[in-house]
């Protein structure tokens, strides 16, 4: 059986060069704080509808209309690059 050999000091790879740069930090820090806002905000939503309703369905229909247009942008989106491709090529 084989040892394993260790690449050499250079080559190995560091998984957390990129948070070296500071850039990339904003960036991801911002990134968390956008999507912690839009989770707070939809279970915001979801708790004032169902306080002022307290009706179980009026709170699935708002997780509806809240899934809806994600779905008919991404069936787009997954459908127009392969048209325009298709067009280019042609």
């Amino acid at each position: 059986m084989a040892t394993p050999v260790n690449p050499p000091e250079e080559e190995r790879h560091d998984p957390y060069a990129v948070l070296r740069i500071p850039e990339f930090r904003l960036y991801i820090s911002a990134r968390f704080c956008i999507t912690l806002a839009m989770q707070v905000q939809a279970v915001v939503v979801g708790w004032q509808i169902y306080d002022l309703t307290k009706d179980p369905l009026a709170l699935g229909l708002i997780g509806l209309v809240e899934a809806i247009p994600s779905i008919t942008v991404a069936l787009y989106a997954a459908t127009w690059p392969i048209l325009f491709r298709a067009s280019a090529l042609s």
